[in-house]
């Protein structure tokens, strides 16, 4: 019989959709509203889009999907996701489903992770 590593689970309760936690409320107005107030995200959606990156396995498992935190338009038209984690919150589960999408979809995809008061807070944002 096959055994598969199983990934923690988060403390705490589970995130509800749709609803922005404290660490992205925090990005969006730190990092995100900079940039819509000099007009270079013209656009903006929260959780609005999901990706199917792979399909179902044949024993009947769901596939992966992907819901990025943030899709942002340029004013250049360009997509760029976003996606938000807490101090010391990136799962290598979540980052590996990041890494698959970056590689399957022609966006530019950043993972910021929100840095704790002693690195000097704010967020360190990385391209993938």
């Amino acid at each position: 019989m096959k055994t598969t590593q199983q990934y923690p689970r988060p403390k705490g309760r589970r995130k509800e959709r749709g609803v922005m936690n404290t660490t992205e409320r925090r990005f969006l107005n730190e990092v995100l509203m900079p940039q819509i107030i000099s007009c270079d995200v013209v656009l903006w959606w929260y959780e609005a889009y999901s990706w199917k990156l792979t399909e179902k396995t044949p024993d009947g498992k769901p596939g992966i999907r992907y819901t990025p935190d943030f899709v942002c338009m340029l004013d250049t038209g360009e997509l760029v996701v976003y996606e938000v984690k807490g101090v010391g919150n990136a799962r290598r589960q979540d980052l590996n489903r990041v890494k698959l999408f970056a590689d399957a979809f022609p966006f530019r995809v950043y993972v910021a992770r929100q840095q704790s008061k002693r690195e000097g807070g704010g967020f360190d944002v990385e391209e993938y």
